[in-house]
């Protein structure tokens, strides 16, 4: 299976905005010249939730399950990738105006026609001194209202008693 056809059975669908997340993930790789992230080796930034999200994540191999994979809600099409390995990024972000074509079709096919410089922003961190901590596994307590697994980090104490978050506002 080639890599769109990989990342169009994981969204469900082709649309233009998968195509600039491809794109994205495919060009921040080749620009720090490495690899999928079987673990933590690699970081990813995004700036919205959209469509590309779900492209990024099965091209790097940066998930929020591994949590390498981190959302900052500022509405641009943009990844920063993060080599831990190098100690080096790429920050790529969707130019305004290259969006062109009739229909979503054309769109994908400008997406895909482009070269990174025409399509996105560049900069490059030669070094990362503020990176993220690798994930930790956190012990999980119960809630003693709902019963359910909580983990340690998420909850709260009233009144001597353990609460998730959801049964502490209630």
């Amino acid at each position: 299976m080639n890599k769109w056809n990989e990342v169009t059975k994981f969204h469900g669908h082709e649309c233009p905005g998968l195509a600039i997340g491809y794109r994205l993930a495919l060009d921040a790789l080749k620009i720090l010249k490495v690899d999928k992230s079987v673990d933590e080796e690699l970081l990813a930034i995004i700036e919205t939730d959209a469509c590309g999200a779900d492209a990024i994540q099965v091209l790097t191999g940066c998930t929020f399950g591994k949590g390498n994979f981190f959302f900052k809600d500022l509405g641009k099409h943009a990844l920063t990738l993060i080599s831990r390995d190098k100690n080096q990024g790429v920050r790529l972000g969707l130019k305004y105006g290259v969006l062109t074509g009739k229909n979503r079709n054309d769109k994908i096919d400008n997406i895909f026609s482009l070269s990174t410089e025409k399509l996105f922003t560049i900069k490059y961190y030669d070094s990362i001194n503020d990176k993220p901590d690798k994930a930790v596994i956190n012990e999980s307590y119960q809630c003693i209202n709902c019963k359910e697994a909580v983990m340690k980090t998420r909850t709260k104490n009233k009144t001597g008693n353990t609460l998730c978050i959801t049964c502490s506002e209630n």
